[in-house]
């Protein structure tokens, strides 16, 4: 019997970090695990764990699920679990350090749009508005533009993160989703 895989998928919001788990959950036959569900779960939860409303809630947020993101993948692994566990949340330190430790187990890609045109992404967002929870649809078009060209900006660090770590790194620039099914078969091989 094969080992378990713990598949990691990060970068950029809107890169299409979803579809590549949806497409690889049925083709490795394993869940997966959306890591904004667990910061939203601690955003949540924050007063009631402390006591009290933090000063930046947000920030805090962050922080402690950075701080969880490890041991929850260490944990998949103990158990013997195939899983996808998918997020921005998910940093190419953490995924380099669990990698390091469990290489038999772990496989990780970074998804991004470094060279793409920032009025196509817009358009792209504006096009799949709509979904439930969907927060950047109720955004004008200025704030779009603003958060899409920081995500554009991000892609070229997650690129360059990936390739230092010597992961997968899925660029959605262009032909979007010819280059999901080809990450999708790079990491199944």
């Amino acid at each position: 019997m094969p080992n378990p895989i713990v598949y990691l998928i990060g970068g950029a919001s809107r890169s299409g970090k979803s579809e590549l788990c949806r497409r690889l959950s049925v083709a490795a036959t394993c869940p997966y695990f959306h890591l904004d569900f667990l910061r939203q779960g601690v955003l949540a939860g924050i007063a009631t764990i402390l006591g009290n409303e933090p000063d930046d809630p947000e920030s805090y947020a962050n922080r402690v699920t950075h701080a969880i993101v490890p041991g929850l993948i260490e944990n998949v692994i103990y158990n013997g679990l195939s899983y996808i566990i998918e997020g921005g949340w998910l940093q190419p330190q953490t995924a380099a350090k669990v990698k390091r430790h469990y290489p038999n187990y772990v496989k990780v890609c970074f998804v991004g749009f470094p060279d793409a045109d920032l009025d196509e992404m817009v358009a792209r967002v504006r096009n799949n508005a709509g979904q439930a929870n969907d927060w950047l649809s109720k955004r004008t078009d200025d704030e779009v533009k603003n958060f899409m060209r920081c995500q554009i900006s991000g892609s070229l660090w997650y690129k360059q993160e990936a390739e230092k770590h010597g992961f997968i790194y899925c660029d959605t620039s262009h032909k979007f989703s010819e280059n999901i099914n080809n990450a999708v078969h790079d990491l199944l091989n």
